[in-house]
């Protein structure tokens, strides 16, 4: 199956370049492995990365949604602990007003 030209070429090439050839081949063989194993370590960084930039933004995001929910619960506490207070307030000044007009009334 082998053309004439390289037969011709393997019969005429020396055993010694032959087995440097062969060995250079190897050392190319074994760089472009390096280089192939290489880019994909370089990819699955790059992708390790990338999955991760999202899930800091998520947990960014969830932890500022809990700081928000956060305050808003304390002001509406805040609310609650006001509204109260005036309650209780008006109430006593009803309870304070309220015998002064049935005095007023009994008058």
């Amino acid at each position: 199956m082998m053309n004439s030209h390289t037969h011709c070429r393997h019969q005429t090439t020396p055993l010694r370049s032959r087995m440097e050839q062969l060995c250079l081949r190897q050392q190319l063989l074994k760089q472009y492995i390096r280089q192939q194993l290489l880019k994909q370590y370089i990819r699955q960084q790059l992708l390790k990365q990338y999955i991760r930039q999202p899930l800091l933004k998520q947990y960014i995001h969830q932890q500022l949604l809990k700081q928000y929910i956060g305050q808003q619960l304390l002001k509406q506490y805040i609310r609650q602990q006001l509204l109260k207070q005036y309650i209780r307030q008006q109430l006593l000044k009803q309870d304070i007003r309220q015998p002064l007009l049935k005095q007023d009334i009994r008058q």
